[in-house]
């Protein structure tokens, strides 16, 4: 069986005046151990409220996107060191705290992936994914969740709220931005 590993790079950005926040997701894959490997999807996306929370979110978002595809093997990379150790530790103390619900949704999803790594990233090196949490701020978060990539045409009425780029298709565009 071939070795694949998926790294997951998250990031947050938070608009306080418009209570909207962004988030970025940059999806890397490699068969070899150790190694990030090449970009194959990019996700910016924005949604309402929970801002003190939006890393976690983004984290939650990552593993919803990593489910979804079929991934197995992740490493969620975070520039929020204290939330990442805090999930790497009860991830691998197989512990779920009952008092905060977006960790155990977090935890309880990532025990549906053969193995999960939460490793950090300093800021620094965390610009891709900064870069799509700024962008992602900027959509309307009442759209839906996604738009297929095929059905842009039926949506082009609905302001964007996520932009999808896969490397084997061509980017979304959208007509419309959030003011």
């Amino acid at each position: 069986m071939i070795y694949l590993r998926h790294t997951i790079t998250v990031d947050f950005s938070g608009d306080y005046e418009r209570r909207v926040a962004g988030i970025g997701i940059v999806v890397q894959e490699s068969t070899k151990p150790g190694r990030r490997g090449p970009i194959v999807a990019e996700l910016a996306e924005a949604f309402e409220g929970m801002l003190s929370q939006g890393e976690k979110y983004a984290v939650l978002r990552a593993l919803q996107v990593a489910f979804e595809r079929g991934f197995r093997d992740l490493k969620i990379r975070s520039d929020d060191n204290a939330m990442r150790r805090r999930l790497k530790k009860s991830y691998d103390r197989k512990l779920i705290p009952p008092d905060d619900d977006l960790d155990r949704r977090i935890l309880e999803l990532a025990a549906e992936f053969d193995r999960v790594h939460f490793g950090y990233v300093p800021r620094r090196k965390n610009q891709r994914a900064h870069n799509l949490a700024r962008r992602g701020r900027g959509f309307s978060p009442s759209a839906p969740r996604y738009m297929p990539d095929d059905s842009c045409a039926d949506n082009a009425g609905a302001l964007p709220h996520a932009l999808r780029l896969d490397s084997d298709t061509e980017p979304l565009t959208f007509r419309e931005r959030a003011s």
